[in-house]
């Protein structure tokens, strides 16, 4: 993270040009510098290391989802499997019984 730099001084002769009284426009500078302290703003690095940073974990997240698919496709390949075959036995247990 990186700071802004904020020329205290010429904003103070700024608002006292237009009109504003030196304690105010100090108060007001103040004010500002303090808000302004307290921020975080990000670089273009720092916001580079994030994109590498999530890339990598979408690519872990993606792998773990193709993997969960994967056993799903197997469990209703199963199921179906048994569903036809349950279906072949019952018809043929109703076929060939009578």
């Amino acid at each position: 993270m990186t700071a802004v730099t904020f020329d205290t001084h010429a904003a103070i002769e700024r608002l006292t040009k237009a009109s504003i009284s030196a304690e105010h426009a100090k108060a007001m500078v103040e004010t500002f510098r303090d808000a302004q302290s307290q921020l975080e703003l990000a670089t273009k690095a720092d916001l580079q290391l994030f994109e590498v940073k999530l890339s990598a974990d979408l690519k872990v997240f993606h792998a773990g989802i193709e993997k969960s698919m994967e056993a799903m496709e197997m469990r209703i390949v199963k199921w179906v499997g048994a569903s036809f075959l349950a279906t072949v036995t019952s018809l043929f247990s109703v076929l060939f019984t009578r």
